[in-house]
């Protein structure tokens, strides 16, 4: 039998059923298939259809920019119409082995963890210490953070040299500088600790954040710091790097871009800053609709 009328045929059972939405849902679908293997294959027999022939309208389907649990459920639809065929003896058996089709992989949805505002702020006050030093720094490194998503490697080699032009500056691979805007807030709290900082370490070291000996701080030292913070809000199970992200969601939440969030994060790949934000459709319909064409309210009616 060919294709063509197969689909046909295996349609004609959901008119039967009396159920106009399925009906038209099935005609859909398999329309679709039918276009294919018509425009590609020409009409040919059931018997002829093959796996090469079913991972080739996968990849027709994701040209066209359908995502893969659509592809997935387009090859299902497949095989529930090939099963069909068998149970109606119209074929002895399947003409392959459904396992030679290749599964489209659904790409996982990562969770994406931030803080609130009430939470970091919280966080903030909270971090207290005998020495007002050491409450000043670590208030500075969690705001500092907050405010540009700074990596761990860049807060902690943080140099004075690295301060220009109210941003923090930094030579990433290739040779390729990267600039990090400060906040009228964050330059505000860094000015604060710095002037702190060198009345009582001087100005001998180069790095802005140092430890009670005056060397730059320890790894351990900034993720315990770092726990210890998160601990307070109840959110020790986060690891340290959540502050960075809760600048990244903030950054897109409040009109941001992804392209300049790219660029301020250092991500070489704009697919990694779409994963690090994880918007919602919310928050994209918020976009839309922040966006004014201005086309004019009689638009439609003008002659």
């Amino acid at each position: 039998m060919k294709i063509s009328l197969a689909i046909e045929e295996y349609l004609a059972q959901f008119q039967l059923s009396g159920v106009k939405n399925t009906e038209t849902s099935y005609k859909t679908r398999y329309a679709e298939f039918k276009g294919f293997i018509l425009d590609n294959y020409g009409d040919i027999e059931v018997e002829e259809l093959t796996a090469q022939i079913i991972n080739a309208y996968q990849l027709f389907l994701k040209n066209k920019g359908q995502g893969a649990n659509t592809i997935n459920q387009k090859v299902i639809n497949v095989k529930s119409f090939l099963n069909w065929l068998v149970n109606v003896d119209i074929l002895e058996h399947r003409p392959f082995n459904f396992k030679q089709i290749i599964k489209i992989k659904v790409p996982k949805r990562v969770k994406v963890h931030y803080l609130t505002e009430e939470e970091y702020t919280k966080m903030i006050s909270e971090v207290t210490y005998s020495d007002e030093y050491f409450t000043l720094r670590n208030r500075a490194i969690l705001i500092l953070i907050i405010s540009t998503g700074l990596r761990r490697e860049e807060l902690l080699t943080l140099k004075f040299s690295n301060i220009k032009n109210n941003s923090l500056e930094f030579m990433g691979k290739g040779s390729k500088e990267r600039v990090v805007p400060l906040s009228e807030f964050a330059q505000q709290i860094l000015n604060e600790y710095i002037a702190v900082r060198n009345q009582k370490y001087g100005t001998e070291s180069p790095y802005v954040f140092i430890s009670r000996n005056g060397d730059m701080i320890a790894k351990d030292a900034y993720q315990y710091m770092i726990k210890k913070a998160l601990k307070v809000i109840g959110r020790e199970s986060e690891r340290p790097h959540v502050l960075r992200k809760t600048f990244a969601y903030n950054y897109i939440r409040q009109g941001g871009n992804l392209f300049e969030l790219k660029e301020i994060l250092g991500h070489s790949d704009i697919k990694t800053t779409e994963i690090y934000v994880g918007i919602s459709d919310e928050q994209k319909r918020e976009g839309v609709n922040r966006i004014n064409f201005n086309f004019g309210v009689d638009i439609l009616r003008k002659k």
